[in-house]
This record gives structure tokens, sequence and C-alpha cells, in this order.
């Protein structure tokens, strides 16, 4: 049930995660009065340089900025002031392997900001990064059910992308418990200009549709098994090994959920 004020944090694993996956959503907050912050949790520059947007003839520091300035661009259009996005400097790719350190920074935001909703990317098998967001969101919870402070709080994931066979589905519809919101044609304009603001990633965001967006309530993960479906970048021949992104996920969890 939706409060009359809230505040709602949405984590994203990169700039443009936010408004591929809940961009009209956020819009639709921002129309009700609600206040909503972005996280970014990497950079959005992979270190290996092929892995940049293939569009991209600059050098990475100048695409680490301009997905800055995107990013700020896309916010604005969802109705978000600048002091409401933070940006994390952990590499992209690399966020699963820097867990420890993304916690401290969404640990601080809750501590001083006490969301009432967290969402974070769905645990897909899409991007690494994604469901790397994931975990910490599922750590968070578990942070928050320990000290007590559950009540009124909701932990969701948005979907994005997942692998299907030997192709891609760009936002998959998630199954289960949804929050009730009513999407006007004006947000769905807002995402609309907002997702134009990311022309660093114009050759990327091309296979994604507009709608429709897809948010549910954050399941119980046992983040040691891979999924059935299998990963989506094991198609883009990424240099990862699925049981040691599995393994970093559930070591993790098991070094919060032993933390007194």
């Amino acid at each position: 049930m939706y409060r009359k004020f809230m505040r709602i944090l949405v984590l994203s694993a990169h700039c443009d995660d936010e408004t591929i996956g809940v961009g009209a959503h956020i819009a639709a907050w921002r129309r009700a009065g609600h206040s909503v912050k972005i996280l970014f949790l990497t950079d959005g520059t992979p270190r290996n340089r092929k892995f940049i947007a293939a569009n991209w003839l600059g050098s990475a520091r100048d695409y680490r900025h301009a997905r800055r300035r995107e990013a700020h661009k896309a916010a604005e259009e969802l109705g978000l002031a600048a002091g409401e996005i933070i940006f994390g400097r952990i590499r992209d790719q690399e966020l699963a392997a820097n867990l420890a350190a993304a916690w401290q920074i969404l640990k601080e935001l809750w501590l001083e900001w006490h969301p009432h909703w967290v969402l974070a990317p769905a645990l897909q098998g899409g991007h690494p990064d994604h469901d790397a967001c994931n975990c910490l969101n599922t750590a968070l919870r578990g942070y928050v059910e320990q000290a007590g402070n559950a009540a009124n709080r909701r932990f969701l994931e948005y979907s994005l992308y997942a692998r299907e066979g030997n192709h891609i589905c760009y936002l998959p519809a998630l199954a289960g418990r949804k929050p009730r919101l009513h999407i006007l044609p004006e947000d769905w304009a807002r995402k609309r200009k907002a997702f134009r603001q990311y022309r660093s990633q114009a050759q990327t965001l091309k296979p994604f549709p507009l709608a429709p967006e897809s948010v549910r309530t954050l399941p119980q993960y046992d983040y040691s098994k891979t999924p059935e479906q299998g990963y989506a970048w094991e198609l883009w021949g990424w240099n990862m090994r699925p049981r040691k992104l599995s393994r970093q996920f559930h070591d993790f969890l098991a070094r919060q959920a032993a933390r007194p």
C-alpha cells in the first residue's frame, strides 16, 4: 500500500539501467510527490576498451564523464534534481568483485536517508553488475530486518534483460507480487525523453522497447546457484566464470549474515 509520502531508492548498476527498467515508474512517483534517489554503483566504464559502446570514439575518461552528464539529463527529464543522484566509482563489470566496497556506499545511504522502498535490477543473469545489485539489495533487506527496522519497508526488483536460448529477451515480465501504480501517458513521455539523453549508449539501447516495465517484491534467492537459462554475457564471450560469480554472491551474503 502506498504512503502519502515515500522515499524511494533505485539501485542502478550503470547509467541508463534506471531509465530502461523503471523510468516511467520514477516519473509517476515524482508526479505523485514521492522523493526518489538513484544510486549508480559503477562508473559505467569497462576496464577493457573493447566493451565500451561501439559508437564511442573518445577516451575512456571522456566516456565516463559523458555517461554522468547523460545520467543528470535523464534524471532531470524524470523529475529529479542533481542532488538526488549518487555516483559510485567501481568499474563496470567489476561490481561482484567489489561487493564489500559497494555495501559501504549503500549502507551509508540507508543510514542517512532511510528509504521506504529500495529497488534493484532483477536477478536475471543478464549483466553481472545487475545481479550484483540484486545481491546487495538482499543484503540490505537482511540488515534492516536484523536491526528490527523492516516495518513499512519494501525491497523490490525490476526487469532488464535475460538470456533465452541463444538470444536475449529484453524487459521480460516478472511474476509475483507487484506494487500498484497508475502510470500515465505523460510518464511514458518523460521516459522517452530520458531515454534519448543516453546518446553514448545509442547502439546498446536500440533493442530495448519503451514498455512494459515490470517490478515485483524481491524474492528469496539462492545466490549459490547459476540461472537455468545461463548467463547472457556468455553469448558475448566475456571472460568470466559462472561458478566464481555465484560464489562471490554467496560468500558475501554469508559474511553479512555472520556479522552482529
